[in-house]
């Protein structure tokens, strides 16, 4: 009969060490913590670049609201000035407003929007938002006559120079020259 042998085989465990897994925790670790930086900062830009769209459009919207006035007043029959005192104060043309649905450019009151029913007003009601608007006009320059007229809309802060109205200062303006025309 052949007799076996039984040798008992040692084997060696291959696995990781502990700092193997310490070191390997923490690269994953930096990678997550890299990785949520950088969806926190794109959502921050994300933010800022709806801020300014927003803000650029509603500053555009109060130079073509208070055009749409000069185009009215030049169409009603009645009124013989596309610039009537009516609807354009003469006094304190600095700190003015209008809203989508006014008849004329006025002096009093919050230069704050709310958001109401999908618009953007200075009545005081609907929700708060972070805008403001104010138009400044600027009868007979560049030349008598004219009007040029400057919507300025910022978002957080208060009203800089119109020279310091930059995205920085999270504040946009446009500027436009109306003429009188058609008289």
């Amino acid at each position: 009969m052949l007799k076996i042998k039984s040798r008992k085989l040692k084997m060696k465990k291959k696995g990781f060490s502990l700092m193997e897994a310490v070191i390997s925790v923490f690269v994953v670790a930096i990678g997550l913590v890299a990785t949520i930086n950088l969806v926190v900062s794109g959502l921050n830009h994300s933010t800022d670049s709806r801020d300014h769209i927003i803000a650029s459009q509603l500053a555009q919207e109060g130079v073509e609201l208070v055009r749409n006035l000069r185009d009215n007043n030049w169409a009603d029959s009645t009124i013989s000035d596309s610039f009537d005192g009516a609807t354009f104060p003469i006094a304190d043309n600095n700190n003015l407003r209008i809203d989508k649905d006014s008849n004329n450019v006025k002096s009093q009151g919050d230069k704050k929007l709310y958001y109401k029913n999908g618009f953007y007003v200075h009545d005081g009601t609907g929700t708060d938002t972070k805008f403001q608007r104010k138009i400044e006009l600027d009868f007979d320059n560049p030349s008598p006559g004219d009007l040029t007229v400057t919507s300025i809309v910022i978002w957080g802060g208060s009203f800089p120079a119109l020279a310091n109205c930059n995205i920085s200062n999270k504040c946009v303006y446009t500027q436009s020259v109306l003429t009188r025309w058609g008289e």
